[in-house]
């Protein structure tokens, strides 16, 4: 059971586990595609940052605060489908002002997921779950990046494990 600190989902079991019990690691068949992958292919200079695009997920602030020069030799790949259009025009705006020209290509299939976490260099984790009072929450986009050897830049507010804290990096989107 993952409830995701969410309050309503309580009264759906007897019994609930730690959050930090629970944390969401990519799947068996996810391992094996991107091993496969990278057995053919080489590591890019990609940053990656998927998610569903919309405030909960917290990308904009990502581009507010991302420095142009550090990612100036990088590509900028944003995956998931556009819950809020406005909001993907707000990223599209800050982008334009600030630098950046993100390929923003919305959902993709699972295997065209793992092929560009394989290749990208780190994963952008920029959800801010508090949004909905939730205290903790792993993102499933944490364990399927470190599944595929995609080293994830973590917004603060992301729960990581005690297990992955020296396989993350932080940042503080406040």
């Amino acid at each position: 059971i993952k409830t995701m600190s969410y309050k309503p989902n309580y009264v759906y079991a007897h019994h609930y586990f730690e959050e930090e019990e629970m944390c969401p690691v990519g799947s068996p068949h996810m391992r094996k595609l991107s091993q496969t992958f990278l057995s053919n292919n080489k590591k890019q200079k990609i940053v990656l940052i998927t998610g569903s695009l919309w405030h909960v997920k917290n990308q904009l602030s990502f581009f507010e605060q991302a420095s142009p020069d550090l990612l100036a030799d990088y590509d900028i790949v944003v995956v998931g489908p556009e819950k809020d259009p406005s909001y993907v025009s707000r990223i599209e705006n800050v982008c334009a002002q600030r630098g950046f020209q993100p390929y923003i290509i919305g959902g993709i299939s699972e295997e065209f997921l793992v092929n560009l976490y394989s290749l990208s260099r780190l994963n952008v984790v920029s959800m801010d779950m508090r949004v909905f009072g939730q205290p903790k929450g792993y993102p499933r986009v944490l364990g399927e990046g470190i599944a595929c050897r995609c080293l994830p830049l973590c917004n603060d507010p992301v729960t990581v494990p005690d297990f992955w804290n020296d396989t993350c990096l932080r940042f503080d989107h406040e």
